[in-house]
C-alpha cells in the first residue's frame, strides 16, 4: 500500500515538473510572435490544464491501487478463511479474538 502512494506521488513530481519545465519553453518561443495579454492568458490555461490533467491522471492511479489493494485483501482473506486448520486472529494490544475462521469453529 505504501509503494503506491509513493509512486503516485513520484509520478506526479516528475509530470509536474515536465509539465513546467516544456510548457515554460514553449511560451518563450512564442513572446515575440504574441503580445503579452494573450501570453498572461495562455499561461493561465497551461496552469489549468495542468491541474485538469494531473486530476484526471491521480484520480485513475489511486483508484488503480485501491483495486490492487482490494483484491489483495480479498485473496488474503480467501486463504485465511479457506484454511483447513484452525486460525485466529488476535487483537495485540487486548489478545481479544478479531476474527477466527471456519475450520476453528468447527474444532
Amino acid at each position: 500500500m505504501r509503494s503506491g502512494a509513493i509512486k503516485i506521488a513520484i509520478l506526479y513530481v516528475i509530470a509536474g515538473i515536465l509539465w513546467i519545465t516544456l510548457s515554460d519553453k514553449l511560451l518563450l518561443a512564442l513572446r515575440d510572435h504574441v503580445d503579452l495579454e494573450l501570453m498572461l492568458f495562455l499561461s493561465s490555461v497551461k496552469g489549468v490544464a495542468y491541474v485538469l490533467i494531473t486530476g484526471i491522471f491521480l484520480y485513475y492511479l489511486i483508484r488503480s491501487n485501491t483495486a490492487t489493494i482490494a483484491e489483495s485483501e480479498k485473496r488474503y482473506h480467501g486463504y485465511f478463511e479457506e484454511n483447513p486448520h484452525p486460525m485466529w486472529i488476535t487483537d495485540a494490544r487486548t489478545m481479544a479474538f478479531t476474527d477466527v475462521n471456519e475450520a476453528a469453529l468447527s474444532f
